[in-house]
């Protein structure tokens, strides 16, 4: 009898030291009735939380502490836990004596207490929790608000070249001809770029960098319009230094290149004092060698191969000089394109046909890789044989002791928003700080006499008008120069 009473007194301390535990609890218990969810016990939190006094919970189901919105939510819980032994609910109101509404998480499960089974129910309160997101979120809107109310766009995307837009603010979304930002959402990033390459080339920085500052590049609109933007870009790493996505600051710049235009202009008149010589000394070349011609031709009137051979030599002469005045003309006054449906591959043949008498005592190998079906082009065809006929030049130019010209017409990296066309030399190269002034007014590599440097210039401004972009490339390992035009196909807005 005695042993008996010890361990009912032994039971009976540690139910005490259980109650007084629990009662201690920061979060509410309850102990309800495994069939009916009636509460049957609760600890001193669970008055705090619910208030209700102790008596009066245990006049309660479970369920009359939870607004009638919640029900559905608590019944899963429920029948999860009988199935599988426990279960976890977030965020769910509970509803106090006087009404009000605490936010709580619960977690429930089966317990054993002597030969029965109940349902413990643990509820904490996550007011606190609830309060530092709502501050998270207002300040998450208050910083969305504030770069909503830059002029500059800012956007952030995935990593890679097929990366898409992730989020972008009100301005870089106007920028690129959208509504709202959530239509920008979801597109490729590569898609805004005229030329596709330039976002290889940006992604391959950016690996390799962690950031570019004031890249420029010609870039379209939702309508194909193009624009002049200037990016500042960096990626963002997860602590494994992984690159998770790309950030950037995108400005339009259109306006400044304009001015830019305009300003190159006014210069140009500035330095004409400057071209005058070089221009004369180009133009009186081939007018010493007309005098000649015509002076021999007199001399021996009645040789008529001979007298065939110099008016060859003339036309030849003349058509020197009006190429060179063409030049000039091109170079400081506008010029009005006069457009029209072309095929490139054809202007890339003739172009080439017109420099054959150029190629006949030089050790220069030609190879051309052209396009098969590439799309028509709406351009100025005699501008853009300029253009051609003036790379071409610089590249055999560049190879008086032989070597290879390259030339190539594809579509942007396989995309079908703009044509390229490349023309490749093995000469000697740029270098780095004439790399930086190449497409300068005035500026060329050539000994006196033999260029003014307007050529590469007089090029840039026509692809520009075209809207389209130039540039060079060296490659050390292939020891070649490549000159690529980009030129974007036909605009809707070009039928206007």
């Amino acid at each position: 009898m005695n042993k008996y009473m010890k361990e009912l007194a032994k039971l009976k301390e540690s139910e005490e030291k259980y109650r007084e535990s629990i009662n201690l609890a920061n979060d509410a218990i309850f102990s309800l009735n495994i069939n009916t969810a009636q509460i049957i016990d609760s600890n001193k939190k669970a008055e705090t939380i619910s208030g209700y006094p102790k008596a009066e919970l245990c006049k309660l189901k479970i369920w009359d502490l939870y607004p009638v919105q919640d029900e559905n939510r608590l019944e899963e819980l429920w029948r999860q836990v009988k199935e599988e032994g426990s279960g976890i609910l977030y965020d769910v109101n509970h509803r106090k004596m006087d009404g009000s509404i605490t936010p709580t998480s619960i977690s429930a499960s089966v317990i054993g207490y002597g030969n029965k089974k109940l349902i413990q129910y643990i509820c904490s309160d996550i007011s606190e929790r609830k309060k530092r997101e709502e501050k998270l979120l207002e300040s998450e809107e208050h910083k969305r608000q504030l770069l909503n109310s830059l002029k500059e766009g800012i956007y952030q995307c995935e990593p890679g070249i097929e990366g898409k837009f992730t989020w972008i603010n009100k301005a870089g979304a106007e920028m690129l001809g959208y509504k709202s930002p959530e239509e920008v959402i979801g597109a490729k990033v590569k898609n805004i770029y005229m030329n596709p390459d330039d976002r290889r080339r940006l992604v391959e920085k950016l690996e390799k960098d962690g950031i570019w500052r004031n890249f420029e590049s010609l870039c379209k609109k939702k309508d194909g319009e193009s624009f002049y933007a200037e990016r500042t870009a960096n990626v963002i790493k997860n602590e494994k230094g992984e690159i998770v996505r790309l950030e950037g600051i995108l400005r339009d710049i259109t306006e400044l290149k304009k001015l830019e235009q305009q300003l190159v202009r006014s210069e140009r008149f500035a330095a004409i004092g400057e071209l005058a010589a070089e221009v004369a000394h180009e133009i009186n070349n081939p007018l010493g060698g007309l005098q000649n011609f015509t002076r021999m031709i007199e001399r021996e009137p009645d040789n008529i191969q001979q007298t065939k051979e110099f008016i060859e030599l003339i036309q030849e002469g003349l058509d020197r000089i009006e190429v060179i005045v063409k030049r000039l003309t091109t170079f400081t006054t506008p010029h009005v394109l006069k457009k029209s449906d072309k095929d490139l591959n054809e202007i890339i043949e003739s172009s080439l046909v017109f420099m054959m008498h150029r190629l006949e005592n030089v050790k220069i190998s030609i190879q051309k890789k052209l396009a098969l079906r590439l799309p028509g082009i709406y351009v100025d065809r005699d501008s853009i044989s300029q253009v051609v006929i003036n790379l071409l030049s610089n590249a055999i130019d560049s190879m008086p002791d032989g070597g290879k010209l390259m030339i190539e017409t594809r579509l942007c990296n396989e995309h079908d928003s703009c044509v390229q066309f490349s023309i490749s030399d093995t000469g000697p190269g740029i270098n780095k700080e004439e790399m930086n002034k190449i497409f300068d007014p005035f500026f060329t590599t050539k000994d006196k006499g033999k260029g003014i440097g307007i050529g590469l210039a007089i090029s840039k401004r026509i692809i520009e008008d075209h809207g389209g972009e130039i540039r060079v490339e060296m490659s050390t390992a292939a020891e070649e120069t490549t000159f690529t035009v980009c030129l974007p196909l036909r605009n809707n807005k070009d039928m206007l």
